[in-house]
């Protein structure tokens, strides 16, 4: 398994797990909702898509941790 898809399993999860912490997982599929954010062009990121942003390790951290401001609305 690739770091790349490596590092999206961990987005699923961590996804999962901002969503059960928040008490509204039921019904939810974090596997489409990681797809469907990688592929989002972000404000965050001057407007390039996090997907773009998975070739390196640095890069990798910097999206799950826009991810993790998901919970706090910090960031979109």
């Amino acid at each position: 398994m690739s770091e790349r898809t490596m590092a999206i399993a961990g987005l699923v999860r961590q996804a999962e797990r901002l969503v059960r912490d928040s008490g509204g997982s039921e019904g939810f599929d974090a596997a489409r909702w990681v797809a469907a954010w990688l592929n989002q062009p972000l404000p965050a990121l001057g407007g390039k898509r996090p997907s773009e942003f998975m070739h390196t390790a640095d890069d990798r951290t910097l999206v799950a941790n826009l991810l993790a401001q998901q919970k706090s609305g910090a960031y979109a």
